[in-house]
């Protein structure tokens, strides 16, 4: 009898580990998912289109928390949190490198993304679509389709 109940009461401890609880994130897509910024919104709702003149720059939210920064001239890394609500925490973004970029178009707009997306608040996603709303603006990313 003894043996009986030691068994249920481990089986519900199991049970309620595994409960989800108020302070579980769904991360859904937005984890290991590259994404390519295409517009930066200001606040008064003008977008500034991605300069084809320069190469893409991609995120990638990694599941331990991380994030790659991709073709990015001189920042490379940092780190993230999702919470209920869909809300985000860009922190410790890190420069890989201090080295002057060319075109200058590119540094301008490397500094103008890290600038805002340090300051990320909330991100949504609305089918290949990734916006995350930041203090002053908003970035809009696309979905970087696996190549063949």
């Amino acid at each position: 009898m003894k043996g009986k109940l030691l068994w249920m009461g481990l089986l519900m401890m199991v049970l309620m580990a595994c409960e989800k609880s108020d302070d579980d994130v769904k991360t859904g897509p937005i984890v290991n998912t590259e994404w390519k910024l295409e517009q930066i919104i200001d606040e008064s709702g003008i977008a500034s289109n991605f300069p084809s003149t320069i190469n893409d720059f991609e995120i990638s939210f990694k599941e331990n928390g991380n994030i790659d920064l991709v073709n990015l001239c001189n920042y490379t890394f940092g780190s993230y949190s999702l919470s209920g609500g869909n809300s985000i925490k860009i922190y410790n973004v890190g420069q890989g490198t201090e080295k002057y970029c060319e075109p200058l178009l590119r540094m301008q707009w490397e500094t103008l993304f890290v600038n805002s997306f340090i300051t990320a608040k909330t991100y949504s996603i609305d089918k290949k679509r990734l916006s995350i709303s930041c203090e002053d603006c908003k970035l809009v990313f696309a979905v970087v389709e696996p190549s063949e």
